[in-house]
């Protein structure tokens, strides 16, 4: 199990989910858990984000955007997931938010835990010696 700092602990999250590829379990506090990185979900961390909460986003696929990563949908006459890339940039330029994908929530338990399970090296045709397969998140959010 990792231990986090108190540091980290008053922040309340670990800003990059990655650098922590050996531990097997983790916790995360915020502001709001945003499950699923579609149109919504991305609209909702972009505007929650740029309001200065902590918030974490998960999605259980490898890429954000969901069904605008295909070609046949446009906005504003440009290709989607362009939108997509653009959001996902200022996502990742906001230190105030986390960013877990290849990641699946459940389970929402007392106290306003929901679990996840990240898969860091299932997806990997030859995992790193000593890298764990998947890493299980307890995830506290005030929303």
């Amino acid at each position: 199990m990792n231990i986090l700092s108190v540091k980290q602990l008053e922040w309340g999250m670990v800003r990059n989910l990655k650098i922590l590829t050996n531990t097997i379990r983790n916790m995360c506090i915020g502001d709001i858990l945003i499950v699923g990185g579609g149109p919504t979900g991305i609209s909702a961390a972009v505007t929650a984000g740029r309001a200065g909460a902590r918030v974490i986003l998960v999605d259980n696929h490898p890429k954000l955007g969901g069904q605008l990563n295909g070609e046949r949908y446009f906005l504003d006459k440009k290709p989607a997931h362009h939108w997509v890339e653009q959001c996902v940039e200022e996502l990742d330029g906001l230190e105030n938010v986390t960013i877990a994908t290849r990641t699946s929530a459940f389970g929402y338990y007392d106290s306003d835990v929901v679990n996840a399970i990240e898969s860091v090296s299932d997806h990997l045709p030859e995992p790193l010696d000593y890298q764990c397969r998947q890493r299980l998140w307890q995830i506290r959010a005030k929303k």
